[in-house]
């Protein structure tokens, strides 16, 4: 018999809740699972009630043209993407960015407020019009809604800030970078809301604020515009990919360390190309019996004496144009910098003559390939 603890409370309970007899211990157990279904159907009780009062509130509000459009900007406001769309007719089969968490990111940037509507002005023969005011950040705005009924509700077909009402809804953004040879978001990836855009053309979104940020870690893409207006065509954003400095240091190391690579080679023909460099003066040279450019492999030498050897090689702080010192070449993302060096070579021929060439290398002497961040491939030579 198990002793009873001293705990226990009248009735065999101790403390702890848990009853000496076995009888009640499978009492307590199956009070603690009848505890939890309780507690889950409340659960279920509560989000179920709150998604039927929204829908109901939504179906209430669409009883009137002005209810239609005022829901409509509310559920914006408050970032509720999908009770927003439910007041239009059409609804956009991409809803990339007509989220809720695009729509918090956007009024974290700028909270639409001072939601204003007008009456309702009749059209013979048109589809009646709403005029709704409301607040961007402190941007004020005002948009001319056209309202259709079917049944006892009313939805959105077409919006305007002016002009005629024959645009969608929603607005339409189009980003664009400032050169031809950068392609968004291929070459660059761009994100919106943080969100990322498989598609820099004709971007549906909801009224509102909205930044764009690069996806490539070595790129700084900064952008904030405001999308409200442009219902018939995208309004078109213009943004300036620029490398950024994490993107210097790394494209600085690579190019160092390709560049001390070939300085230890003992070869003519290294891995950076520096022979070439000397073209003329192995030319000249071998008329008078050093190594002509043409058969200076074939030539007497010991390679072992070859040796490569620079001054003002720290390439530390590359000279980079953030603005042009960048360009896309067959689908690669290539950073270009100039450097001031100058090489020297030295040798030993098989019958023991000292030989030395030293020359500049010329302006934009190597070229980075970062369309892989974390494998910069670093070429040197004319660029």
């Amino acid at each position: 018999m198990e002793a009873e603890d001293e705990t226990a409370e009248p009735g065999g309970v101790g403390v702890t809740g848990v009853v000496r007899s076995g009888g009640g211990r499978r009492w307590v157990r199956r009070r603690s699972r009848l505890t939890v279904l309780v507690v889950v159907v409340v659960v279920a009780l509560v989000v179920g009630g709150a998604w039927w009062w929204r829908h109901r509130d939504t179906e209430n509000q669409a009883h009137s043209p002005e209810g239609a459009v005022r829901g409509y900007l509310t559920a914006i406001a408050e970032n509720r993407a999908d009770d927003a769309l439910a007041f239009l007719e059409y609804p956009p089969l991409d809803r990339t960015f007509l989220t809720d968490d695009v729509l918090a990111e956007s009024h974290a940037l700028a909270p639409m407020t001072d939601i204003a509507v007008e009456g309702v002005r009749h059209r013979p023969a048109w589809p009646d019009t709403v005029t709704a005011t409301y607040k961007v950040g402190d941007d004020s705005y005002t948009t001319t809604f056209e309202v259709l009924r079917r049944g006892s509700l009313w939805s959105i077909t077409h919006s305007a800030s002016e002009g005629p009402l024959d645009g969608d809804v929603l607005p339409k953004v189009s980003l664009i970078s400032d050169r031809s040879d950068i392609h968004l978001p291929v070459d660059v990836p761009v994100l919106v809301n943080g969100v990322p855009a498989t598609s820099t053309s004709w971007i549906t979104m909801f009224p509102g604020r909205y930044r764009v940020t690069s996806g490539h870690a070595l790129f700084d893409l900064d952008q904030q515009f405001t999308a409200v207006e442009d219902t018939r065509r995208p309004a078109e954003v213009l943004l300036s990919p620029r490398l950024n400095d994490d993107g210097a240091r790394r494209v600085a190391d690579a190019a160092q360390a390709e560049f001390d690579a070939c300085l230890a080679q003992h070869s003519f023909a290294t891995d950076c190309g520096f022979l070439g460099y000397g073209s003329e003066f192995f030319s000249r040279a071998g008329s008078g019996g050093s190594p002509g450019y043409g058969d200076a492999l074939d030539w007497p030498v010991d390679p072992t004496t070859i040796s490569w050897s620079a001054t003002g090689a720290d390439l530390s702080q590359p000279d980079l144009d953030r603005q042009k010192g960048y360009s896309v070449s067959h689908g690669r993302l290539y950073v270009r910098s100039t450097i001031d060096v100058q090489l020297t070579c030295t040798w030993t021929g098989t019958a023991g003559e000292q030989v030395s060439w030293e020359d500049d290398m010329p302006p934009g002497a190597y070229r980075a390939d970062i369309t892989d961040p974390d494998h910069i491939a670093v070429v040197f030579g004319g660029y």
